[in-house]
């Protein structure tokens, strides 16, 4: 199976997660923390979706972007929409009651920054040049 959709590699880990938190090591409650993580994954998701849409540019990995975004979540982290996804696998992962749980999001997070991020921000270089190359600088991939 090709996995080529980030979405996807995120549904698998949040599978995992809950797989692994069947398992009863290291249990805590962590409710409140967990729907906080959730709610803020949510959040920069929808930031960071809504802020695509406003520079009219692609928003599928693999697609060469129309327009370099430095604004919106994109002035603290090149990646909030990974960041969201990978917050909320890690809250799903924690709020099963396990620390186990959690493995999931950083599996997603290697993921994400191997097959994604790292080709994305290429795609960047190659379509806006020095402009680009300053914005990787300046601003952290995570």
């Amino acid at each position: 199976m090709h996995l080529r959709h980030p979405p996807l590699w995120t549904f698998v880990a949040i599978l995992a997660a809950m797989a692994l938190n069947t398992l009863p090591f290291l249990v805590f409650s962590a409710k409140i923390f967990a729907f906080g993580g959730m709610a803020l994954g949510v959040y920069l998701i929808l930031w960071a979706a809504n802020t695509f849409r406003t520079h009219q540019t692609a928003i599928l990995p693999h697609r060469t972007p129309d327009a370099l975004i430095t604004s919106g979540p994109f002035q603290w982290n090149r990646n909030p929409i990974y960041t969201g996804m990978i917050l909320i696998t890690l809250s799903v992962g924690v709020s099963q009651g396990s620390l186990l749980g959690a493995v999931p999001a950083f599996v997603l997070y290697w993921a994400l920054d191997t097959y994604f991020a790292g080709p994305e921000e290429q795609r960047l270089r190659d379509t806006f040049g020095e402009a680009a190359e300053d914005y990787i600088k300046s601003i952290r991939r995570w």
